[in-house]
């Protein structure tokens, strides 16, 4: 978000953090319970969907990862947890978190092509601060994501890149200390 408010040429950013590896869990109504370990599960910012042009085939990517404890997956994963169900508004649990379960916001079309990126799901960003128990996201020591910047029509990487620097020297020095756990 700091990136968004420093520099006019980027027209969005988002952040990406990896979850897993993680066991989640669906207690269906009926039959038994569906339990995967899951190592390609993310943390994400609401902009991240549009900004990969994710297609979704339920919900939408306007507001599908603004609320903590909100998840968008795949269609594969969706059907591995709830079948032919409709996963939309349904509940995972995340070991380690089985107090604050996951809503299903949205799924996606499984994602295709070459990328260093593979990803099963994408659980909210407000979530990572909820499941630390303090404002995580606020904090600038804070190096576990990938960022993305989707920078404004007509605007230069290169230009963008000789400026990034500075702001990364004085965005960290204003929070020299380290957060451990």
């Amino acid at each position: 978000p700091e990136l968004e408010k420093a520099f006019p040429e980027v027209e969005s950013a988002a952040r990406l953090v990896a979850v897993g590896p993680r066991v989640m869990s669906h207690i269906p109504s009926q039959g038994h319970p569906r339990m995967f370990t899951e190592d390609r599960m993310f943390l994400a910012d609401e902009a991240f969907p549009a900004m990969f042009d994710l297609d979704f085939v339920k919900g939408g990517p306007g507001s599908s990862l603004r609320e903590p404890h909100s998840v968008v997956m795949t269609e594969s994963f969706a059907r591995k947890y709830f079948g032919g169900e409709d996963p939309i508004g349904k509940t995972l649990i995340v070991e380690d978190f089985k107090d604050q379960p996951l809503r299903v916001a949205g799924v996606v079309r499984d994602l295709q092509g070459r990328s260093h990126l593979k990803i099963d799901a994408l659980v909210s960003m407000p979530t990572f601060s909820a499941w630390a128990g303090f404002d995580i996201l606020g904090h600038r020591t804070l190096k576990a994501a990938y960022t993305f910047v989707l920078l404004r029509a007509g605007q230069r990487p290169e230009t963008f890149e000789a400026k990034a620097g500075a702001f990364m020297k004085a965005y960290h020095a204003a929070q020299p200390t380290r957060v451990e756990s």
